[in-house]
């Protein structure tokens, strides 16, 4: 999984009311709790670079334990980066 900003903000693929929510593979995907979760076909790096995996858009309504797939995605970066650390 990875989160980059960038091109991705402007994704070709995501539909108006969507945000790109992160590049993945098929097994992080089925991990993403959104409703509206739905894969893409092309990922691309933040500066437009075709890389592996494929994107994944939510509806930027969407919410998940109150957050809004921003504000989710950022809590699990947080939690990946403090366990990482050992905090």
């Amino acid at each position: 999984m990875s989160y980059q900003q960038g091109y991705n903000d402007k994704h070709p693929e995501c539909y108006d009311g969507e945000m790109w929510y992160c590049n993945s593979s098929l097994e992080y995907f089925n991990s993403i709790p959104f409703k509206t979760k739905r894969k893409g076909v092309t990922a691309y790096d933040r500066n437009g670079q075709v890389v592996s995996g494929f994107p994944v858009f939510v509806n930027i309504n969407d919410h998940v334990d109150g957050l809004t797939p921003q504000e989710y995605f950022e809590r699990q970066l947080n939690d990946s980066v403090a366990q990482y650390f050992g905090e």
